[in-house]
Parts: C-alpha cells; structure tokens; sequence
C-alpha cells in the first residue's frame, strides 16, 4: 500500500512540474491563438512517464488532447486553470492531466516483488544458517 501512495505522490511531484514549466507557454499559445504549438505541448505533456491524458480546454471553446480519452474520468486527475500571462486573474482555459494507472500499478508491483525476493533470501539464509 505504501508503493501505491508513493506511486500517487510521485505523479503528484511531476503534475506539479508539469504546470510550472508548461503553463506560461500554454498561457502565451492560447493569447496568440496558436494551436499547433498548443497541440505539441500537449502530446509532450502526454509523453511523461506517468501521465496517460491530457485536456486543454479554453475558453473561446477550442479543445486539445492527447492520449488516452478513456482515462479522462479517472480519478487521481488534476485540474488547472490557465491564466493570461501578464497578470494573475485573467483566466484563458483549463488544462487537465490524467494518470495512467497501469503505470502505478507497474510500479506497485516492481515494488512487491523486490520486497518478496528480498524476504525469500533472508528465510533462505536463515534456513540455512539454522541447518548447518
């Protein structure tokens, strides 16, 4: 259980990441209505390692996505609000990132299994131990 959260938190950490580094770029492509460059960040946000779906929505209606729709009403997915560059409070879209969960549950059991061999060395060296 403790991989799953470590898992979630990792995916929390680069989400994070994700709207520092992504959101001026997104914010300026919305204002400068360019939506190739709009489409490319998003399939490059979709690309990060955990990350199964991304949604950028504004607010003239234009939609991009990436990946796959499928995840979109998982749960585990972030929301952000895209602001106009400039100042604070001007909203331009919502940008959504969902979770890819076979990637948690990869890790979840990457995770198990090292700490089953882990304990099958140490009862097989006891065992041994206890023989001699």
């Amino acid at each position: 259980m403790l991989s799953y959260h470590l898992a979630q938190a990792h995916f929390e950490m680069e989400v994070q990441g994700i709207a520092r580094t992504n959101m001026p770029l997104l914010s300026i492509a919305i204002w400068d209505i360019e939506p190739e460059i709009l489409q490319h960040q998003i399939e490059t946000i979709t690309q990060q390692h955990q990350v199964g779906y991304t949604r950028l929505e504004t607010l003239t209606g234009q939609v991009f996505e990436a990946g796959n729709a499928a995840l979109r009403s998982s749960s585990g997915a972030s929301r952000f609000d895209v602001v106009y560059p400039q100042t604070s409070g001007s909203l331009v879209g919502w940008l959504e990132v969902s979770p890819d969960p076979a990637v948690f549950y990869s890790e979840v059991f990457s995770s198990l299994v090292t700490v089953l061999a882990g304990y099958g060395v140490l009862t097989l060296l006891i065992c041994s131990m206890l023989a001699f």
